[in-house]
């Protein structure tokens, strides 16, 4: 889960996969993201504010939250 608008714009142009992408509607930065969001061909479901803090699981996501996959960790060795 990344949430924040500077982290879901981060992921967007990072060509990461993203397997889900909830905007707020009427947020301050909802057509910006949207708009790369469709430039890669990633549907963005613009919900309001409640649906958005369920997905995220906290109400300090700024408009955006996404899905992606986990980050690959390398150990030591």
């Amino acid at each position: 889960m990344v949430h924040g608008a500077n982290a879901v714009a981060e992921l967007l142009r990072s060509g990461e996969p993203v397997s889900r992408l909830q905007l707020q509607r009427g947020g301050p930065r909802t057509q910006e993201l949207a708009g790369q969001a469709r430039a890669r061909g990633i549907d963005a479901e613009v919900v309001e504010r409640a649906a958005l803090d369920r997905l995220a699981g906290t109400p300090h996501h700024q408009g955006a939250a996404a899905v992606t996959r986990s980050f690959p960790y390398v150990g030591i060795e």
